[in-house]
C-alpha cells in the first residue's frame, strides 16, 4: 500500500513537471508530449510506458503472471504477495523460476520460519506441516507423532523447551530425575521400583530420590493429568491449576456452585469458607443458607423458624425452662421456671382451743385457755 502511494505521488510529480515543460516548449513552438491513449498520463518510461494502451500507466494496478508491466515500474510481476518470491512454477522475463508455494500469503515462502503443528507449510519444503519442532527426528504427539515433548509445552513429565530435544522415544531414561526421557509415561528404566507402594512407577517422596507426593494413590504422581478434585494430582505443588475459574476465587468452575460470584465457593477442611446466615445466599456451596447457627435443630426466627436465640443451643422452642432469667423455651416469658419449681401448697388443720373458767369467788374471777 505504501509502495503504491509513493508511486502515485511520484507519477503525479512527474506528470506536473512534464506539463510545465510541455507548456514552456509550447510557448516556444510546440511539444511532442501527447496523451494518445487518454489515460491521463503523458508518455514516458516511468509514467506511461505504453501510451497506446490506457490500461498501462504509472497508476495502474499490476496484474501478476501475465508478462506485462502494467504499472510501469520496469518489472512484470510474478510475485502477487510482494514477499520477494515469485510464484512456484512460473518463470519471469529474466528466466527466474518461482519458488513461492503460496503466492497469496506473504508469510509463506522458502525462507519463512516454519511454525509447527498448524498444518501450514510456511517454508515451502513440501511438508504440509513441520511436526518436529525440536529437531530430534520425532514428530510431536500433537500432530500424530510419538514425541511426548517436542515444543517443550506438552504435559509430559519434566518437559520444558530447554530439554525438549533430549526427550523422545528411544532416548536413554534417567531414573527418578523427574523427566520421562523415553516417552513411556514413567520416570524409571524398568523393573520394580523400590518405595513405590501404589504401583504407579514413582517412588514416594519420603525416600531419597523419590518424587511421588502421594504414594497411596496411583493416579497421583509427577506427570499425571490434573483433575478437578482439590488435589495436586501431578505433584507440582499446585492444586487444580489450569482449570477454568471465571470469578478468580481460587475454586475451579467444576467445583464452584457459582463461578460468576467470587463470594461463593466451597471451602476445604484446611481453609473453610464461612457462611453468612439468614441472607438467602449459599456462600459455602453446601446447597443451603445457614439458618441454624447454634445447631440446636431449630431455625432462627430471623429465618422464619422458632428459635428465639440462635446463638445459644440451650434456647429453643420447647426447651426446658431454667432458673436463669432467660426465656429458654421461647414462650415470651422468663417466669415459667417459678411455676415449674414452686412446691404445691399443703392443707392445714385448724387448732381447737378450750377455755377453762375458775369458779367465782370473792376474789376477782379469772379464765385460762388451753390449746389441745
Amino acid at each position: 500500500m505504501i509502495k503504491r502511494l509513493f508511486n502515485f505521488l511520484w507519477a503525479t510529480f512527474l506528470t506536473v513537471a512534464l506539463l510545465i515543460v510541455g507548456g514552456l516548449y509550447s510557448c516556444g513552438g510546440g511539444s511532442d508530449l501527447v496523451d494518445k491513449d487518454g489515460d491521463g498520463w503523458l508518455p514516458g518510461p516511468t509514467t506511461d510506458c505504453d501510451d497506446n494502451n490506457s490500461e498501462i500507466n504509472r497508476g495502474a494496478e499490476e496484474i501478476p503472471y501475465n508478462e506485462v508491466d502494467e504499472d510501469c515500474d520496469g518489472v512484470a510481476s510474478f510475485d502477487a504477495d510482494n514477499d520477494g518470491y515469485n510464484k512456484e512454477g512460473t518463470t519471469d522475463l529474466d528466466g527466474n523460476v518461482g519458488t513461492d508455494c503460496d503466492d497469496g500469503d506473504s508469510t509463506v515462502h522458502p525462507d519463512a520460519r516454519e511454525i509447527p503443528y498448524d498444518n501450514i507449510d510456511q517454508d515451502c519444503d513440501g511438508l504440509e506441516d513441520d511436526g518436529d519442532g525440536d529437531g530430534d527426528g520425532h514428530s510431536s504427539t500433537l500432530v500424530g507423532g510419538d514425541d511426548c515433548c517436542d515444543s517443550g509445552m506438552e504435559a509430559s513429565l519434566g518437559c520444558t523447551p530447554s530439554n525438549a530435544a533430549d526427550i523422545h522415544p528411544g532416548a536413554s531414561e534417567i531414573s527418578y530425575d523427574g523427566i520421562d526421557q523415553d516417552c513411556d509415561g514413567l520416570d524409571y528404566g524398568g523393573g520394580p521400583v523400590q518405595g513405590d507402594d501404589d504401583g504407579d512407577g514413582f517412588a514416594k517422596d519420603q525416600l531419597p530420590g523419590g518424587i511421588d507426593c502421594d504414594d497411596s494413590d496411583p493416579d497421583i504422581h509427577p506427570g499425571a493429568p490434573e483433575r478437578c478434585n482439590y488435589l495436586d494430582d501431578d505433584c507440582d505443588g499446585v492444586t487444580d491449576e489450569d482449570l477454568i475459574d471465571l470469578d478468580h476465587d481460587g475454586c475451579p468452575a467444576c467445583l464452584d456452585c457459582d463461578d460468576y460470584d467470587p463470594q461463593r465457593y466451597p471451602g476445604t477442611a484446611d481453609v473453610p469458607h464461612d457462611e453468612v446466615p439468614y441472607n438467602d445466599i449459599d456462600e459455602d456451596c453446601d446447597g443451603l443458607d445457614l439458618t441454624d447457627v447454634d445447631g440446636d435443630g431449630q431455625d432462627s426466627v430471623v429465618a422464619g423458624g422458632l428459635d428465639c436465640d440462635d446463638s445459644d443451643p440451650d434456647v429453643y422452642d420447647g426447651a426446658p425452662e431454667r432458673c436463669n432469667h432467660i426465656d429458654d423455651n421461647c414462650d415470651g416469658s422468663t417466669a415459667g421456671w417459678a411455676a415449674a419449681t414452686r412446691p404445691a401448697p399443703t392443707a392445714t388443720t385448724a387448732t381447737p382451743t378450750f377455755t377453762l373458767a375458775r369458779p367465782k369467788s370473792s376474789a376477782t374471777a379469772s379464765t385460762m385457755t388451753v390449746t389441745a
